[in-house]
């Protein structure tokens, strides 16, 4: 079944006039909702190098001037999810620039977050003093139906185990069908990396353009994502590599690289584990704090007093010793330094997955049809 999804998603790039350019898109966020469904769990590990790279082609060979390094983890099921993506403390003192005596700006926070799809326990640990470079963290449950908190920090390969399987290209259907978009350039003959692939590219009427190249064969995985302003100059751009079949079930990138040509920042992130075999453990689903801490619960309004650790079962049964004055909000993820990159998962409308699933036309299966027989030729 998989194979005929990806087959489907692949040859519709034949559409040539307007109407059929508007579908190619769909079969695009189908075909990636499909690659992303078909792991229903699995563990990852992961690290993560950030710093400086001098351009984009050095940021895609790895040249980065490394200013700090973090590991991490994903683990997800169908009802429970938890990440982490965890500095050294060295790091989270050093990555902080004072803008006056009252403002600071950090680079790096440490993360954590779990959620049972319904809230979110959010950690974030940075620094809290530049002055005495003391550390703190700022923990709080949410409630989280749509898992925009947990998205607001994640950062990983792929967008896996979101009930919604939304991606930043699923994002532009909605645009697309409200006229805010268009589709400006379809290229389905695209070479990348010796592979033929398929280029589109969403144009605002402002005339900012978002371009993706996609791997039509191995679930239309955004192999290259890039923004560039009104005048055609390079904002950021997100490169996935070494793609593998993984569990003969999902095609998955093992690296990814984040440039911003803005400011010359630079992430690189490689995955170092999974198991995907193994449905995880409930005790896999938990977070420790290095220290006891207080944890508002906006779900319930009550507060929680001198934790060192929280596990699902908690975000249910955990009884308040408090009332709080007030709750925290968490910074949006750009907020701690270079704007979001287009690597990184957006809060897509929740209803852009059903909008790519539900737009599937006989027209543009008759243009797959033809294009299938053209791509084996």
């Amino acid at each position: 079944m998989m194979t005929v999804v990806i087959m489907v998603a692949a040859v519709a790039v034949a559409a040539t006039d307007e109407k059929q350019q508007d579908a190619v898109p769909r079969f695009i966020a189908t075909s990636q909702a499909a690659n992303l469904s078909q792991l229903e769990y699995g563990s990852f590990t992961f690290d993560l190098v950030t710093g400086t790279a001098r351009g984009p082609e050095q940021a895609l060979r790895g040249e980065i001037e490394v200013s700090s390094r973090a590991s991490g983890s994903y683990v997800f099921e169908a009802e429970n999810a938890v990440y982490r993506c965890l500095y050294d403390e060295a790091d989270l003192k050093a990555g902080v620039s004072v803008d006056s005596a009252s403002r600071f700006r950090l680079k790096h926070m440490s993360i954590q977050a779990l959620t049972d799809r319904k809230s979110t326990c959010l950690d974030v640990k940075s620094i809290v003093d530049p002055a005495k470079g003391s550390l703190g963290h700022s923990v709080e449950i949410f409630p989280d139906a749509d898992q925009s908190y947990f998205r607001s920090y994640f950062l990983f390969v792929q967008p896996l185990g979101f009930r919604d399987r939304a991606t930043r290209f699923t994002s532009e259907l909605p645009l697309l069908e409200e006229k805010k978009t268009r589709v400006s350039e379809l290229n389905m003959d695209f070479q990348r990396d010796g592979r033929q692939m398929i280029r589109v590219v969403f144009e605002t009427e402002a005339g900012l353009k978002r371009a993706y190249t996609v791997d039509p064969v191995r679930g239309c995985l955004p192999m290259a994502t890039e923004n560039y302003d009104e005048h055609g100059r390079l904002g950021t751009m997100a490169v996935l590599g070494d793609v593998f079949h993984c569990a003969d079930r999902c095609w998955l990138p093992k690296s990814m690289v984040l440039y911003n040509a803005m400011n010359g920042t630079a992430k690189l992130m490689r995955m170092t584990g999974f198991e995907v075999s193994k449905k995880p453990r409930s005790s896999d689903f938990q977070l420790s704090f290095d220290e006891k801490v207080v944890i508002p619960d906006s779900v319930k309004q009550v507060v929680y007093q001198d934790l060192s650790g929280i596990s699902l079962r908690d975000l249910k049964a955990l009884k308040a010793s408090t009332t709080p004055a007030r709750f925290i909000k968490p910074l949006a993820g750009n907020a701690i330094g270079a704007p979001a990159l287009p690597g990184e998962l957006e809060n897509s409308p929740r209803h852009a997955f059903i909008v790519a699933i539900g737009l599937v036309s006989a027209a543009v299966l008759v243009c797959a049809i033809w294009l299938r027989k053209r791509w084996i030729r």
